[in-house]
């Protein structure tokens, strides 16, 4: 596998020498009418190489059957920003935090008669959220406090890849405190 400009930034901060193990789901075919997902288990600082080649969801999903009936558990949680919250300002807010931020395929571009920062922020939990109903609740008051795209809340929620070549935002800050939402 290539080295990729996230693999430098890693190596430039030293996250303290400790890995964050999670898991993820990646989808087998990258197109929208795909449902089948193998889970995969990685270092949570290591996610910018399969978030910019696969559509993934953060969910992992009985028999890797992507639909919110098969939910298992989240490591993760994405907040997608479509509008309203610049980059900048998610750095701040997000720095305190153990989180990646990257850009969308859209970032910049205009959509809807809008041109703006689009991007994702990947929060790392202490432990995973097991329960589909405090998933949806957690992710509900997570994206009403944060001005995310509300529609990313469901627990079968799958992301396009990013584009690669991008130098991601990370943050080693605290565990993502979930329980408070």
């Amino acid at each position: 596998m290539k080295k990729s400009a996230f693999d430098n930034k890693i190596t430039k901060i030293k996250i303290n020498e400790k890995t964050y193990s999670i898991e993820l789901s990646i989808a087998l075919k990258n197109t929208t009418e795909n449902t089948l997902y193998k889970t995969k288990k990685i270092d949570f600082f290591k996610l910018y190489n399969i978030v910019t080649e696969n559509y993934y969801s953060p969910i992992i999903f009985k028999e890797g059957k992507r639909k919110a009936s098969n939910f298992i558990k989240s490591y993760m949680l994405v907040l997608d920003f479509d509008e309203g919250m610049e980059l900048r300002e998610a750095k701040k807010i997000f720095a305190e935090y153990k989180s990646i931020i990257l850009t969308t395929r859209n970032h910049q571009k205009e959509k809807g008669g809008k041109t703006c920062d689009r991007f994702r922020v990947f929060l790392l939990l202490d432990e995973p959220i097991e329960d589909i109903d405090v998933y949806k609740t957690v992710m509900a008051n997570i994206i009403a406090k944060y001005g995310a795209d509300r529609a990313c809340k469901d627990g079968a929620r799958m992301f396009y890849n990013s584009p690669e070549g991008q130098e991601p935002i990370v943050s080693d800050g605290e565990y993502f405190p979930w329980r408070k939402f």
